[in-house]
């Protein structure tokens, strides 16, 4: 982050130093105005240009406590069954769950069924470790 921003306060700063030496030749030789604010206009909007695309290509880093969303696709969990193994990570039971999502516990069961599978587990702590181990709920 310093580096990026002494980057840029380096690159201002040229072009302060550039725009007073054309103000000053430019002042001195009668060149137009209308000139010398479209060099400056068109400096600017190539400067804008680049510093839009230096920070708009940069990897945004992952968020704390956002699943990780690779590790999902690749194990092929579904969605219904992502928000059924957060709430087994939260420590809720499977009425609990069943109650919080409006279905029956025997979908549920189904949901960790399949859930264990795709995890290759065979019980609730295993899938949570697992599951944190990926960083996939916290």
């Amino acid at each position: 982050m310093k580096k990026n921003v002494i980057i840029y306060g380096f690159l201002l700063a040229v072009v302060v130093v550039g725009l007073k030496t054309l103000e000053y030749k430019w002042m001195v030789r009668d060149i137009s105005q209308p000139i010398y604010i479209l060099v400056i206009a068109v400096g600017f909007m190539f400067l804008g240009v680049w510093v839009s695309y230096q920070l708009l290509n940069k990897k945004q880093p992952q968020k704390i406590g956002s699943p990780n969303q690779a590790a999902i696709e690749q194990l092929g969990l579904s969605p219904k069954e992502l928000q059924v193994l957060e709430k087994v990570a939260a420590g809720l039971s499977n009425q609990a769950i069943a109650n919080e999502l409006f279905v029956s516990i025997n979908t549920i069961k189904t949901h960790l069924k399949n859930s264990y599978s795709k995890l290759s587990v065979s019980s609730r702590i295993h899938a949570i470790n697992k599951l944190k181990a990926l960083n996939i709920v916290k």
